[in-house]
């Protein structure tokens, strides 16, 4: 008895505790990277580079979840039909925890073109809205594409897809 009792404050202790970044496939279909044995690597390689332009974070206690459909569970006032990325925030006595889904393309052709450095944001600077003026600055999102775009040198499919993804971020109905 009393070692079940200690294995059960110790499970709870650790369920309290700090942990890195945690990747999770979520699907069956996706571009021909989410299956790469260095996805959870390069995943981070992203968001960390995001965050640099984003102002910064640690990523302690986030988790990333790459999924195969819209996040219709997230984006209160937003067409739920549309919501491509959702970061959730629990935050408790002694912990803090953010939850990220990302719907993924099977067109992506990288992971920096998906709503990753967008929910990164959220997690860096922003949670659960679009109050800081970075989201509708021309000039930040510019430094986000050099940012990303430097990560996949040569790979011109990719250059294209953060380019065009970005200039859309701008069109988005909170920067109207």
């Amino acid at each position: 008895m009393r070692t079940v009792i200690i294995a059960i404050a110790a499970s709870l202790l650790a369920a309290c505790a700090d942990h890195p970044l945690r990747v999770y496939v979520e699907t069956d279909t996706g571009p021909a990277w989410l299956f790469q044995h260095d996805v959870g690597e390069r995943t981070k390689q992203v968001a960390e580079a995001a965050a640099a332009i984003w102002g910064g974070t640690t990523f302690e206690n986030v988790t990333i979840h790459w999924v195969d459909q819209v996040v219709g569970h997230c984006g209160a006032g937003q067409d739920s039909a549309h919501v491509i990325g959702c970061t959730e925030t629990t935050v408790g006595d002694t912990f803090h925890h953010d939850e990220v889904h990302i719907y993924v393309s099977v067109w992506a052709p990288c992971p920096e073109a998906t709503a990753l450095p967008h929910e990164v944001g959220h997690v860096s600077v922003d949670k659960g809205g679009h109050t800081n003026p970075d989201w509708c600055s021309g000039d930040f999102w510019n430094a986000m594409i050099a940012a990303l775009d430097g990560l996949t040198p040569g790979d011109a499919s990719c250059a294209h897809a953060i380019q065009e993804w970005y200039s859309e971020s701008l069109e988005q109905t909170y920067c109207r």
